[in-house]
């Protein structure tokens, strides 16, 4: 409602009217709860998902997950440009993602999309296009600007940029899932090597 009300205010869209309800919409119950009452909320959702029904849990969002965070650190990092060396512009880049994607408020929504990834098949698409693959577009942008500058040699940033991110955070990412605890030091030497890895792929022959 606030998106319409404000693209409409800046004309930025045309007004539609909906006067009648989509053909075939089934009655939709809203109820609002305070966090004092949320054994509750739970016992409701396990009720109405024991009776085949949809339920739509809105939360808002008091922690940063790993979905938002990776895209938020990639497309911060792009839109900064940082420095003109590609090899310090990418471990900077490693290092960050790596903070972010560690959190355990991060392992406990990944855990908790897995489980109900195929119950919940938008939910997980959701997920998946406005955290992985976002970050992969923004990182993207940053390696087309080296290519463009003639640091690094990529056909598709897409891909480069989805084998970087598989590379610096592909280990970690699984390790959280499980609630494997990493050590530190050999986590870093991996981020090393992942970033000496990629860079050995792309630069200039």
């Amino acid at each position: 409602m606030r998106r319409t009300l404000a693209l409409t205010f800046f004309g930025d869209m045309d007004v539609s009217i909906l006067d009648e309800k989509p053909a075939g919409r089934q009655p939709i119950r809203t109820i609002t709860l305070p966090t004092e009452r949320i054994d509750e909320v739970v016992a409701g959702l396990a009720r109405a998902i024991a009776g085949g029904e949809r339920v739509y849990w809105i939360c808002p969002l008091v922690e940063e997950s790993e979905f938002v965070d990776l895209a938020a650190a990639a497309e911060a990092q792009a839109a900064q440009g940082g420095s003109d060396d590609v090899e310090t512009a990418l471990e900077d880049l490693s290092r960050t993602l790596l903070a972010h994607g560690q959190s355990p408020g991060a392992a406990m929504l990944k855990r908790n999309l897995v489980a109900q990834a195929l119950q919940f098949p938008e939910l997980a698409r959701l997920a998946h296009e406005e955290g992985w693959l976002r970050g992969v577009r923004a990182v993207a942008q940053l390696l087309d600007a080296f290519a463009r500058r003639g640091r690094i040699a990529v056909a598709d940033p897409e891909i480069a940029a989805d084998l970087f991110l598989s590379l610096v955070l592909g280990r970690s990412s699984q390790a959280t899932l499980y609630g494997i605890a990493t050590d530190p030091e050999a986590q870093e030497r991996r981020r090393q090597a992942a970033v000496r890895l990629f860079l050995d792929g792309v630069r200039p022959r």
